[in-house]
């Protein structure tokens, strides 16, 4: 099993893809020649903070709220990865955040990458 965990710092206002120019922004064939079972975790440290999660043409979620955490604390496995889908080799993966309180956030997202 492999994850990608990343912290963001998003500014007020604005719409980042979490895994953008990362190694997992397209599932790695090599790694994962038959998909992979994705499950993906989210915490923001306030409100304010959507979320879109696309896996190649599958639309799993749309901006819906990110769970509330301390600011260094990561997704916790089971409880905070609320969203899962299989993904073929080679497609793209879309986390989106956007901030909608006008003030700076930091967001932590996991994809947890089960080989199939």
């Amino acid at each position: 099993m492999s994850q990608m965990s990343v912290r963001i710092v998003l500014p007020a206002n604005t719409a980042v893809n979490a895994f953008q120019g990362s190694q997992y922004e397209y599932l790695p064939g090599g790694m994962f020649p038959r998909g992979a079972f994705v499950e993906f975790g989210a915490t923001a440290d306030a409100t304010g903070v959507l979320r879109t999660v696309q896996t190649g043409v599958d639309v799993i979620e749309e901006e819906s709220p990110v769970k509330l955490a301390a600011i260094n604390v990561q997704p916790i496995f089971p409880d905070d990865f609320t969203l899962n889908d299989l993904v073929g080799p080679g497609e793209k993966i879309n986390v989106k955040l956007r901030d909608t309180s006008g003030v700076q956030r930091v967001v932590n997202v996991v994809a947890k990458f089960t080989p199939l």
